[in-house]
């Protein structure tokens, strides 16, 4: 860890002798930092990440249990203990679908902070590609930022682009 910036915007390091540095701050506010920056030292170390909207909650990445569902984590409330496990294509990244301070809520800013790049996410307009949608492989259009899958006559508007239920996809036009 480099550099730490605290609640209260106090910068905290340590510097090249291994002590620990702070930016400005004095009584209770460097302390605070203090307490801040060693939480998240250990927070790091045990793989967890802290919703910063939610101090309380914890969220675990679950990869054993990862799914058709998407990537699944555990959510927990350190002050109650309450626990759910959340999946992606469930939680969605949009924290505002949620009650405020839910463990859903935090599992969706997680999700929203650590997205998933795939190559179908950079998909040019006119390009044709063939997914893996539900467990089924189809073949779609990209029409800015939708695909479209021609049905005979009919064009039908399908998922967007960075739908979770989409697990695969390679682009067969033009050609790679």
């Amino acid at each position: 860890m480099t550099e730490f910036t605290a609640s209260n915007g106090i910068r905290v390091w340590i510097n090249e002798r291994g002590s620990t540095c702070t930016s400005t701050g004095r009584g209770s506010e460097h302390t605070q930092a203090l307490r801040e920056f060693f939480r998240h030292e250990r927070d790091e170390e045990l793989g967890r990440w802290r919703d910063p909207m939610n101090p309380n909650i914890v969220v675990y990445r679950l990869p054993h249990d990862d799914d058709h569902c998407g990537r699944c984590v555990r959510a927990i409330d350190e002050r109650t203990g309450e626990q759910q496990r959340c999946w992606d294509s469930i939680t969605g990244s949009d924290a505002s679908l949620y009650e405020p301070d839910t463990l859903f809520d935090s599992a969706a800013r997680y999700f929203a902070a650590h997205a998933v790049s795939r190559p179908w996410h950079d998909a040019k307009p006119g390009e044709v590609w063939v997914l893996t949608c539900d467990g089924e492989e189809l073949l779609f259009m990209e029409s800015h930022g939708a695909w479209y899958s021609r049905c005979g006559v009919r064009v039908v508007l399908e998922p967007p682009i960075d739908d979770p239920r989409i697990t695969a996809g390679r682009r067969i036009w033009p050609e790679p």
